[in-house]
């Protein structure tokens, strides 16, 4: 391993280590898309809720229509 890469990695695992350490978790998560009945309509995007177990996880039970797109966001804006 030259001296090159080495630095590159070094610098990709402390990229990793800080953005690991400074992650928060999301307030909400909604899901839009092709896949869902709301489409990419955002007020008409499914809301998933908070696990009662664990705050860091959301559930929902979403039908999503195959070959379709759909995206996670944590904010009802693009």
């Amino acid at each position: 391993m030259g001296l090159k890469t080495f630095t590159k990695s070094i610098l990709c695992c402390a990229l990793f280590v800080i953005g690991a350490l400074s992650a928060k978790a999301a307030d909400r998560l909604v899901i839009v898309g092709d896949a869902t009945w709301g489409g990419w309509n955002l007020s008409q995007s499914t809301v998933m809720q908070k696990s009662d177990e664990n705050t860091d996880v959301f559930k929902a039970t979403v039908h999503l229509d195959a070959n379709k797109e759909f995206k996670f966001l944590t904010e009802l804006g693009w």
